[in-house]
């Protein structure tokens, strides 16, 4: 990924509010101009798609057992959902998550492996079409979280007393 930046947003308590602040942040991203790509990464109970009040024939597991393109799998959030714009060109997508993700929940190392190299290799795609992804993770300090906020440039940790 050369041209984009990728964050990650994490906690480790469910119901801390990652999903929340994973949209608010995309929002104000694409309001100051950013082509930004909320990607929904919690494995098994994703749920950015429901706060957006959207419904994806596509997701994420779509687009890795290459039943469609990661692009064709992105949904575009309407402008009227995130204006009035603070400067032009902002674009905000989504990836919904996958429900359930067992054969990567399994504990077998060479699936998530080839899982996380899969999963960057479809950001590579499209790293000259958005500035910035941002992954929603799942709660906790699993194996099903933690390598994704390895991968990430930079770590947005949801905290709440």
């Amino acid at each position: 990924m050369s041209q984009s930046r990728l964050i990650t947003v994490s906690s480790g308590k469910g119901g801390a509010g990652k999903t929340f602040v994973s949209i608010l942040f995309c929002r104000e991203l694409a309001r100051l101009g950013k082509r930004v790509a909320l990607i929904d990464v919690d494995l098994g109970t994703p749920n950015v798609h429901i706060k957006l009040r959207q419904k994806p024939s596509k997701s994420l597991d779509s687009v890795l057992q290459q039943q469609c393109s990661l692009s064709s799998a992105l949904v575009e959030i309407p402008a009227d959902q995130w204006q009035p714009a603070v400067a032009p060109g902002g674009k905000f997508y989504f990836l919904k998550g996958v429900s359930g993700a067992s054969e990567f929940l399994g504990g077998d190392l060479d699936t998530q492996d080839k899982f996380l190299l899969d999963f960057q290799g479809l950001m590579a795609q499209l790293a000259d079409e958005v500035d910035l992804f941002v992954l929603d993770t799942g709660a906790g300090v699993e194996f099903n979280v933690v390598p994704f906020c390895m991968m990430a440039e930079d770590l947005l940790a949801v905290v709440c007393d």
